[in-house]
């Protein structure tokens, strides 16, 4: 009837007594705790731990975003990618020499007015993957070059005036509908992006203004036809229309691909995958061969130099 005491081990190869027990402690809220000397914290007290954590995570993020602020002052970028902002921090707007500004993959709906008064000196601005309706009037920025807000939801209306310094804009993933008024006031433009933005049709007027475009992608539209002005992009090289709409040439009536586009432009690189087009009914549109012999005459060159291009016929081969 007499319990005996806890026994005695020897741990192996240690010469150690260790004096083996487990004593039971319950609190005055009735937890039951194990006696192995645990801080709360290790037995998952997350009324404590948790909460502190938490904040530390806040004031980590703002530390960071205050050294951002700080490096940005120096080196005239900042890059804010990926910070969960669902606004442009106040601070940023202080910051007169700022050059290049990312804020990608965030939560923003909507940038200030003032952003392109106060911000002159901004080259280039990435607002990609953001919730943005509009972007603000940037006409008063003479100094801008490249601006991308891919995978928005900006409206034809959203798109107000545009520095006429820019020289590659990608829109691709909106909901334009069409070619905005404020993209035929461009003359320097070089590189035009609006793939996916449920466009049908394309302004007659594109010509005048864009003298300087030499890449031009529309994939992903529902353009059954181009308009004749775009002969008059006499710098066009690649015109990109993979997945839309362009048949085959008509009994009567137009082809959906001018051929003064093809014979008067020196483009190169024509994308036509994904269309109800074949290669036969490609080869039967008028100017055809004037495009095919041009650029027979850049795969010779391209060959003879050694460089690995591909001449697959307007993605219509496969």
């Amino acid at each position: 009837g007499i319990i005996p005491p806890p026994r005695r081990r020897v741990g192996p190869g240690l010469g150690v007594a260790v004096r083996v027990g487990v004593s039971v402690r319950v609190s005055v809220g009735g937890r039951v705790g194990l006696g192995l000397g645990l801080h709360p914290a290790a037995m998952g007290n997350s009324s404590s731990s948790g909460g502190k954590g938490k904040d530390k995570n806040i004031k980590h993020g703002r530390s960071v975003l205050k050294q951002k602020l700080q490096r940005a002052r120096a080196a005239g970028q900042l890059n804010l990618d990926g910070q969960g902002l669902k606004a442009l921090p106040g601070e940023v707007m202080a910051i007169a020499n700022i050059k290049v500004l990312s804020v990608n993959n965030n939560k923003i709906k909507e940038l200030p007015e003032e952003l392109g008064a106060e911000l002159r000196n901004l080259k280039r601005l990435s607002v990609d993957v953001n919730r943005l309706e509009a972007l603000p009037d940037f006409s008063g920025n003479m100094k801008m070059t490249h601006l991308s807000a891919t995978e928005n939801v900006i409206s034809l209306e959203g798109l107000m005036g545009l520095p006429p310094s820019l020289e590659a804009v990608h829109l691709s993933r909106n909901a334009l509908g069409t070619v905005p008024e404020p993209l035929l006031l461009l003359p320097r433009l070089v590189s035009l992006d609006l793939t996916g933005n449920n466009i049908c049709e394309l302004p007659e007027n594109l010509g005048p203004s864009w003298q300087s475009l030499q890449e031009f992608i529309l994939d992903d539209n529902f353009l059954t036809m181009l308009p004749e002005s775009m002969c008059e992009l006499r710098n066009l090289k690649t015109l990109s229309l993979k997945r839309n709409r362009i048949g085959p040439k008509p009994r009567d009536g137009p082809q959906g691909i001018p051929e003064s586009l093809l014979t008067s432009t020196p483009v190169q690189a024509l994308e036509l995958e994904g269309n109800p087009l074949s290669k036969e009914d490609l080869m039967e549109f008028e100017g055809v061969q004037a495009f095919s012999e041009r650029r027979l005459t850049l795969k010779n060159k391209s060959m003879a130099g050694g460089a690995a291009t591909s001449f697959d016929f307007c993605g219509l081969d496969a």
